[in-house]
């Protein structure tokens, strides 16, 4: 094994117990590679991202280490409506203000989901570059929903996945990306306490750098030239960073493959700087787990860490990274140091009194690392990832987080794949633990800004405005079909509308944005060229729910007869609906499917609606979710049997 890291330790703790003579050899002086642990400061890996699930848990289970659960999700640690943000000592967002600012994010995201989809496989588009493409195409967007949105991106592009938004790829960032449970989790005594206890009993050679990989002699095997001499053995898993790879820093012989070398080239290897400061007496909130600082997010940390809150320690750790992170690393270290006293005095007031101990991180700068972890940059896609995972004939092996193809940049995606690569060189497939039922992040992303709306939406209505919508919606032949838990969740999503008698609702040929039901009075559908009624739409009907399946403007036009009340829900309302609850789209889309083959056995497909729209929206049926790619834009529809 090359590199004494969790893939490289998984890995040979794994064959080592199946009988198999190995040898770990290992650069640095102590175990762990990116994880390590300094006097219960963790300089590397710190958290178990998604607790439930994840082998990391099993592992600390199996060993008896103690764990503490602390919270938060995919993004924000500790959870968003956990964190305090603040400044001078004080609070400086309130409830109102900090709900302001995720919905701000919430409506970028949406709005860069959407632009993202009408992307399709193009790539080479950096964060950067589509956020203020989106931005562009919004101006109603004011400042302050801008700065808010700034800090989120930054959050999410340069503290989580370590890049920022300048070099993260816009397309593919998050693109199979899986989660475990919700929650994050901390060792007690640190990460490196896991990496101790997988190490007991294995052949380990510090202190020995590996400098050249043989593997073309004729007679087999592999020959490692290290700094201690050279080492032969049958075959070699090599869980170098991406960092270390990148920079050639070991040779092959034969040479990698071009593919190979290319997919390496076009990763990106992020930073995530940590600077921590020790103090005598906690003289910030003890049990507040995060703070963030609201300040320009390309000159400031967004997050800073309570050490006392997890670890009775009195230790605050200020997190920046992307190319602010490898600024601050770089730094002379009393530079460093002044600026992040010069942050806490920010967010905690000019009374924050010097630190006992301090501490710097240097991923970037260290040889042997090169980076914190791995993302997809502009120019890269997962298939570079798994492009990693090839091996080189039945000799030499790859291993490490930049190798996972679904949970890359993380200490069970690098442990996973060290157990990935023991199965494939033993043989035993066993050594793989049983497989955990995960969720996208993307999807997850979309559940946590779904929940957002609803819960904001449903904050405005009164008992009486909501059990009149929920009515409604059970007597009408589309959303009738839903279970009344669904349904009380549809119902403050919708927007009153009233037309005056005569008054248009649409005219044949617009483009379509919304679905409605109507509430009282009735609709008429005609034909704007010969004024033909096509029919008349009473309380109940709904018109416009094919165009959440069927792409292309109004069929035909829909005016009142009489006053007329009605409800709308817009396409993108309505797909957050679907995307949260997704049981529903099974019972909507066979109400809508069976209405439609009911108008094809009737013949009452009116004239101008192609029957290539109806196959597509059988064919569709089987796949709702993926026919909505350009809601922000409106989505056609054929409401009822007889318009959209």
């Amino acid at each position: 094994m090359v590199g004494a890291g969790i893939a490289g330790l998984g890995a040979a703790r794994a064959l080592h117990e199946l009988g198999y003579d190995v040898v770990v050899v290992e650069a640095r002086e102590r175990l762990g590679g990116r994880i390590w642990t300094v006097d219960r400061i963790d300089y590397g890996a710190h958290w178990i991202h998604g607790t439930e699930g994840n082998p990391i848990t099993h592992l600390a289970r199996t060993f008896e280490l103690p764990t503490l659960f602390v919270g938060g999700d995919s993004t924000y640690t500790g959870g968003w409506q956990h964190l305090d943000f603040r400044a001078s000592g004080a609070t400086i967002l309130d409830d109102n203000a900090k709900r302001q600012s995720i919905l701000a994010a919430d409506e970028l995201l949406e709005r860069l989901d959407q632009w993202r989809e009408r992307l399709g496989e193009q790539g080479g588009v950096s964060v950067a570059e589509a956020v203020r493409a989106v931005q562009a195409a919004n101006p109603q967007w004011n400042d302050d929903q801008r700065r808010h949105m700034a800090w989120h991106v930054e959050l999410w592009s340069r503290e989580d996945c370590a890049a920022g938004p300048d070099l993260l790829s816009a397309r593919y960032w998050d693109d199979g990306y899986e989660l475990y449970g919700d929650g994050d989790s901390i060792f007690w005594n640190g990460y490196q306490s896991l990496i101790d206890r997988l190490a007991e009993g294995l052949d380990i050679r510090l202190g020995c750098p590996v400098t050249h990989v043989i593997h073309g002699d004729p007679g087999g095997g592999v020959r490692l030239q290290t700094g201690r001499g050279e080492l032969s053995a049958d075959t070699v898993l090599v869980t170098l960073p991406l960092g270390v790879l990148q920079a050639d820093a070991v040779s092959f012989d034969p040479p990698l493959p071009a593919a190979r070398i290319e997919a390496t080239g076009r990763l990106g290897v992020g930073t995530l700087a940590k600077l921590a400061y020790e103090f005598d007496e906690v003289f910030w909130p003890r049990n507040q787990y995060a703070f963030g600082m609201a300040e320009d997010p390309a000159t400031h940390p967004t997050m800073i860490i309570n050490l006392w809150s997890s670890h009775r320690s009195p230790c605050l750790v200020l997190l920046a990274g992307g190319s602010l992170g490898r600024e601050i690393e770089r730094m002379p270290e009393p530079d460093a140091h002044a600026w992040g006293m010069a942050m806490l005095r920010e967010c905690f007031g000019n009374g924050v009194p010097e630190p006992r101990r301090r501490h710097r991180t240097s991923w970037s700068v260290d040889p042997y690392a090169r980076g914190a972890y791995t993302f997809i940059a502009a120019d890269a896609k997962p298939t570079d990832i798994r492009t990693l995972q090839e091996p080189l004939g039945d000799r030499v092996f790859f291993a490490g987080e930049a190798t996972s193809a679904e949970h890359w940049g993380t200490v069970h995606g690098a442990y996973l794949s060290g157990l990935r690569e023991a199965a494939r060189i033993s043989g035993v497939r066993s050594i793989m633990p049983p497989k955990t039922v995960t969720e996208s992040r993307r999807w997850r992303l979309r559940m946590r800004r779904a929940e957002r709306f609803f819960n904001l939406r449903a904050s405005d209505l009164d008992c009486d405005q909501w059990s009149d919508r929920l009515e409604l919606l059970r007597s009408s032949e589309v959303f009738g079909v839903l279970a009344t838990e669904d349904l009380s969740l549809l119902a403050p999503l919708m927007e009153a509308r009233s037309l005056a008698d005569g008054e248009l609702l649409f005219h044949q040929g617009e483009q379509a944005h919304d679905a409605f039901v109507v509430a009282s009075g009735q609709l008429r559908v005609f034909d704007p060229h010969n004024e033909s009624t096509i029919a008349h739409l009473g309380a109940g009907k709904v018109i416009g729910e094919y165009g959440m399946f069927v792409e292309h403007r109004r069929t035909f036009s829909a005016r009142a007869k009489g006053p007329v009340r009605l409800w709308a829900i817009s396409y993108p309302v309505l797909y957050r609906f679907l995307l949260a609850y997704p049981e529903s789209v099974f019972s909507l889309m066979r109400q809508t499917v069976l209405r439609l083959l009911d108008a094809i056995e009737r013949s009452t497909i009116p004239e101008g609606v192609a029957m290539s729209d109806a196959a597509t929206t059988l064919q569709r049926a089987t796949n709702p979710l993926g026919c909505t790619r350009s809601l922000d834009q409106g989505i056609a529809a054929s409401g009822s049997s007889f318009n959209s």
